[in-house]
């Protein structure tokens, strides 16, 4: 690794890896920037510092019994879990996006037909800054949801974080 980094290629290869490292934050914080001018009107967080995983479910949920069976699901059939991502990150997601109790029902019900690892695609997009908070609430605020289009797969998100 060391006569990598010494020889004039391999420093040229990490300065690239560095700087397209730069780049992808810049861009992270410009789309996190946008996502706050475009969040809901009156969007207060729910969750706060300090709330224990049950007080996130009943602040998300607002009581609705979908949405409780929805959060229970994803708590407990997530796959698509790292160190960065597990449950109480998409919970925390939701509350990012303001999507709370039957809203949050309607994304897994009519969204995403009930399929947690669909809502997973949808939270790592999100997560990743391949979906925004406008396309989420233009499509949860019509009488039905319908299913998102252009996500990008787990795959191509994982591609995606390496370049």
């Amino acid at each position: 690794m060391d006569n990598k980094i010494k020889s004039p290629n391999g420093l040229q290869q990490l300065q690239q890896i560095q700087l397209n490292q730069m780049k992808k934050e810049k861009e992270m914080d410009n789309h996190r920037r946008k996502q706050e001018i475009e969040a809901p009107p009156n969007h207060r967080r729910k969750v706060e510092i300090g709330d224990t995983p049950m007080e996130y479910i009943v602040k998300i949920s607002e009581g609705n019994p979908g949405c409780l069976t929805f959060l229970m699901e994803l708590m407990s059939k997530s796959k698509h879990l790292s160190w960065v991502f597990g449950p109480m990150s998409y919970i925390q997601a939701l509350d990012n996006m303001g999507v709370y109790g039957s809203k949050a029902y309607m994304l897994w019900n009519d969204c995403c037909n009930r399929d947690i690892e669909q809502v997973e695609l949808v939270f790592h997009n999100y997560l990743r800054c391949e979906l925004s908070d406008k396309e989420i609430h233009e499509n949860l605020d019509r009488p039905r949801g319908s299913p998102f289009e252009n996500l990008k797969s787990f795959k191509e998100l994982e591609l995606l974080e390496r370049s």
